[in-house]
Order: C-alpha cells, then sequence, then structure tokens
C-alpha cells in the first residue's frame, strides 16, 4: 500500500470519527481536524479525495464543540462521579462555547454564567464531601486528602458547618491521621 493511499485510508478514519461526534470526554476533534489539515497541506491528498470539503469540516468543528460543551455541562449537572474534574470540565466547556462562537444560554448550550458558578460550587462542596468521607472512614488517611479538602472548602468560599463538619472535627481528624500515619513508619 503506498503512502498516499495509507494517508487518505487513516484521513477517512479521522473524518468518521469527526462525523461521528464527541462521546464523553473526546477532545479529539481537535487532533482530527489538524490531521486533516495537515495532509491537505503537505499534498497527501486533497478534502475531495477523502469525501469532504471545508464547509463540512468547519460545521464538524462546530459541531464537536458544541457536542463537548453539553456533555461537560450536563456531568457538572450530575456532581459525584464528575465532581473531581469540575475544575477542567468547567474550563472545557467554556473553551467549547468560545471555539464555536456560541452563547452559554438557549438554543446552544443551555445555561447562564449564575448556573455555572452554582454548579462549581456544588462539585465542589460534592468533592469537600467525598474526602471528608475518606477522612472519616481512614480508608485513607493520607495528610494529602486533608490539605486538598482544606484547599476545596476555601475556593467554595463557604464555612465548613456547610459541609457538616466543623474546624474542632478536622482537628481530630488531622492528629488521629498524623498519629496513624506516624505508627505506620515506626513499624517499618
Amino acid at each position: 500500500m503506498g503512502t498516499n493511499t495509507k494517508q487518505k485510508r487513516l484521513a477517512g478514519a479521522r473524518l468518521n470519527h469527526l462525523r461521528q461526534g464527541v462521546s464523553g470526554v473526546n477532545l479529539l476533534y481537535e487532533t482530527d481536524l489538524r490531521v486533516l489539515r495537515q495532509g491537505v497541506e503537505h499534498d497527501s491528498f486533497t478534502l475531495e479525495e477523502i469525501g469532504t470539503d471545508q464547509a463540512e469540516l468547519e460545521k464538524l468543528r462546530s459541531q464537536n464543540c458544541k457536542s463537548l460543551a453539553r456533555e461537560w455541562l450536563r456531568r457538572l449537572r450530575s456532581p459525584g462521579r464528575w465532581s473531581e474534574h469540575y475544575e477542567q470540565g468547567l474550563a472545557i466547556l467554556k473553551q467549547g462555547v468560545r471555539d464555536g462562537d456560541f452563547t452559554l444560554g438557549n438554543p446552544d448550550i443551555g445555561t447562564d454564567e449564575g448556573e455555572l458558578e452554582w454548579l462549581r460550587a456544588e462539585n465542589c462542596k460534592s468533592l469537600v464531601q467525598k474526602k471528608l468521607e475518606l477522612l472519616r472512614s481512614k480508608m485513607n488517611t493520607c495528610k494529602g486528602i486533608l490539605a486538598s479538602l482544606l484547599e476545596e472548602v476555601s475556593k467554595s468560599g463557604q464555612p465548613l458547618e456547610t459541609f457538616g463538619t466543623s474546624g474542632e472535627s478536622l482537628e481530630k481528624l488531622w492528629s488521629v491521621t498524623v498519629k496513624d500515619e506516624d505508627e505506620g513508619e515506626e513499624e517499618k
């Protein structure tokens, strides 16, 4: 198989991937577009040879930007599983809006800055609660979790009581965590 034939076949696969749209956290649409454009620039193939044109590529780019933003909005609206990635998700959502030249509102994405701020706070709260559960269950007594938890509480701008704990309770967890880790190191 010649180099151009192989490159055309790979370009066709990239084009099909773009036509399928964004699924999950797929950010590959940018890579797919870049590979197609580079193939054309290096005279490996033409867009017509792989069954597309510049207008379709632009349409696919726009659709993928919108799909990605909507996917992350869906995830952010379901705190829990995605809470650990809320900052990344918000950034990707906003990038999709910018890159696709959309608005946050309807009919484009279906949200607004107020909801995004509320979702940020809710996902932050969910993450803090997860880390508290880990500390309380002693499944993980890592000092890093407590430090990360305090960082998220700070980012949330809410008092510890909002999360069902207090400074006194965290001090107890801290002293148990430090004691358990110190005893573990002595046993080694």
